[in-house]
């Protein structure tokens, strides 16, 4: 980013938190609830259908006109790179724009890029100030975080004391001579005693005192001296991303790949806040990218589990294991596909991972892809190669399961890679049935051009035209009709597709299927 950008959006910071011409704005609550209650059909169904690119130029128009919402939808979308090109400065600056509209979840977003500098300079200042906006109305994780800067509160290094009001002075320490090397540095001030009850050393690497610490481990503090949690500074450091503190600590020596009582390195919590300066600095110094806590999450998992495509690129680069199983065989690929873009997808593509692989249920990653309507992953899956024929122990296919959730634009996209299209789940739906029960004509009408069967039936002896009765669709059942499906088939209670529509009340239904 250009230190033009940067001046702006620093300026944006501090001026909308400071709260700048929001006075002419609605309340708070006002603008939240109307928030709330301008949700866009036409975008829902792009999110839908896995078609993000959409979404977003939906949103756009939307955040222009001053819509909160759609501008606090279109920040994450820059911020993830789902349908956009990744892009941390356009996230703030929308993200800044929702906030200042009193958008709570933006406010408490905004409020921690400024504190981690990303997509704007770092501005503890104006991210206190947002943060504080979005506690004033009651969001948990910012008054979580409040709590926890407002414990952190930062001592001005050059002053000659610390800042101590209303707080019980430290216990006098020796005093330790300095050497000439470390002269400057002893001299700074040393930290308040934290509510935490944090060793002076781990607080101000949390306060991001580089000074500080510096001046502490020249008084032989110890570099890896840890907090009740089994947090050293290190660790809180990399979360908080003071890439200073980072620096001194490892250039003392301090242990990079030690973890606290959850089982977190410095690497695993500088990914979970997305610190990816951090990240770099910690990967660049070798910190092993293969530690996993006693649950078996790794810092590429926390990644994935945030679609965080820049940090799942840098994880995989420096050798993360992308071929991972954990409960139920279940892979960090299949994760990836439920939610993911084609970014962080394709990642998989370059390491061991088995695209194919089967979870315990039999489902596939782009089973899953199709499942949740995902579009993006499901494209980015075929491009590896991914099998879209393979059924799950219930029978049912990617495609099967796209057309279960109605999701057109997955549909579209694994027909022409199902295999045989007459393939019958284990209760002995087709996809033509699937599609039929669904309401969509776009996909009945492929499927009849793909020379799908029109009357095979399931395990209740429903054929397509039938469930297409039964579900409403008329102009569905007239599709099949026109296509040649046989009006006099039965099912199992001895029904024709016109018995059902008239017992449903569908006179008209009726007329059509004579």
């Amino acid at each position: 980013m250009g230190q033009h950008k940067i001046r702006i959006n620093l300026l944006l910071c501090a001026a909308w938190a400071a709260g700048a011409g929001v006075g002419a704005l609605p309340s708070r609550a006002a603008a939240a609830e109307q928030a709330t209650q301008m949700a866009n059909a036409d975008v829902s169904a792009a999110v839908r259908t896995g078609d993000f690119a959409a979404a977003a130029k939906l949103l756009e128009a939307r955040a222009k006109g001053g819509d909160h919402e759609a501008q606090y939808q279109l920040a994450s979308l820059y911020r993830s790179g789902r349908g956009v090109g990744q892009d941390d400065a356009s996230a703030f600056r929308w993200m800044s724009a929702a906030a200042a509209g009193g958008h709570a979840k933006a406010q408490y977003n905004a409020g921690k890029m400024c504190l981690s500098g990303r997509g704007t300079a770092v501005d503890r200042s104006a991210g206190i100030a947002w943060l504080q906006k979005a506690a004033a109305q009651n969001y948990a994780e910012a008054v979580k975080l409040v709590a926890e800067t407002s414990a952190a509160a930062p001592v001005k290094a050059d002053s000659a004391k610390p800042e101590t009001a209303g707080v019980a002075p430290p216990a006098k320490r020796k005093a330790v001579p300095p050497t000439p090397a470390s002269a400057a540095a002893a001299t700074a001030p040393l930290p308040v005693g934290s509510t935490a009850g944090r060793p002076d050393i781990v607080e101000a690497a949390w306060r991001g005192q580089d000074k500080i610490v510096a001046a502490l481990l020249a008084q032989a503090a110890g570099k890896d001296t840890r907090d009740a949690h089994g947090d050293t500074g290190l660790i809180l450091a990399a979360s908080a991303g003071h890439l200073d503190v980072l620096t001194t600590l490892l250039n003392a020596g301090a242990g990079i790949d030690l973890v606290n009582a959850d089982g977190e390195t410095a690497l695993m919590r500088a990914a979970a806040k997305s610190q990816l300066a951090a990240v770099d600095v910690l990967l660049a110094r070798r910190a092993k990218v293969s530690v996993r806590t006693a649950r078996g999450t790794s810092a590429i998992d926390v990644a994935v589990k945030s679609c965080d495509a820049p940090l799942a690129g840098k994880l995989a680069a420096a050798g993360a294991d992308m071929a991972t199983s954990g409960k139920d065989a279940e892979t960090l690929l299949m994760r990836a596909a439920e939610r993911c873009d084609g970014n962080i997808v394709k990642l998989f593509g370059a390491g061991k991972a088995d695209i194919n692989a089967k979870d315990a249920n039999g489902q596939t990653a782009i089973w899953r892809a199709a499942d949740h309507g995902n579009l993006e992953g499901v494209k980015a899956l075929l491009l590896l190669g991914a099998k879209a024929d393979i059924a799950d122990a219930a029978g049912e296919t990617a495609l099967m399961r796209a057309l279960v959730r109605s999701t057109s634009g997955a549909a579209h996209v694994l027909q022409p890679q199902s295999g045989d299209i007459n393939l019958q789940s284990a209760n002995g739906n087709t996809a033509l049935i699937l599609a039929a029960k669904s309401g969509s004509v776009e996909a009945v009408s492929a499927l009849i051009a793909a020379h799908a069967s029109l009357d095979l039936r399931n395990a209740t002896g429903y054929t397509a035209l039938m469930m297409a009765t039964r579900e409403g669709h008329g102009d569905v059942a007239k599709v099949l009709i026109d296509a040649g499906a046989d009006r006099s088939l039965r099912n199992k209670k001895r029904e024709t597709a016109r018995d059902i529509a008239l017992a449903s009340g569908r006179a008209d239904l009726g007329e059509v299927l004579k």
